[in-house]
């Protein structure tokens, strides 16, 4: 009989896409592992999760152009393609969390990707500029990235900087 299971007799299924980035690493094996992580986030997760392609570029414009000032997106595994985005500005917050660098790929084909706020969090995530010139520019008092992998395509050494940081 399985009277006597507790959390900590069950594994943690590592195989589900729609697990979090939180329960990814090896000391989160067993379910009573990911309450404890859970339980000891300071927030309650992502404000969207964002399933289709063309979701994330719509999120991001509309973000853009509203008066709020934070946004949490988790992005479950796929491609997210972002062509030009009007520049995100005068922002608290932006967090963007990917399952992981081999299952999230935003691909950006605009010249650009501008955003200007408080903290910007960048995790789990590729993030591949396909124009020679793509870039990304951060102006935030503090940034972040975890465990993400940058690239671009060019014919070039000559151009801008894939990426410019800078405080704000």
């Amino acid at each position: 009989l399985l009277c006597d299971f507790k959390a900590n007799d069950l594994p943690l299924d590592k195989g589900d896409i729609g697990l979090c980035s939180d329960l990814l690493p090896e000391s989160v094996a067993t379910v009573q592992d990911a309450l404890k992580v859970l339980c000891d986030r300071g927030s309650g997760g992502c404000a969207v999760l964002v399933t289709s392609p063309g979701h994330l570029a719509v999120l991001l414009e509309e973000f853009s152009k509203s008066t709020a000032s934070d946004l949490w997106i988790c992005l479950r595994g796929g491609t997210y393609p972002l062509a030009t985005l009007p520049a995100i500005t005068g922002k608290r917050s932006l967090r963007i969390s990917g399952q992981g660098p081999e299952s999230v790929t935003i691909t950006c084909s605009g010249p650009i990707v501008s955003i200007t706020a408080d903290e910007v969090i960048l995790e789990n995530l590729s993030c591949i500029f396909t124009s020679g010139s793509g870039q990304l520019v951060i102006r935030a008092a503090t940034s972040r990235t975890s465990g993400c992998h940058f690239a671009r395509t060019s014919g070039s050494a000559d151009g801008p900087a894939m990426i410019s940081l800078g405080g704000r």
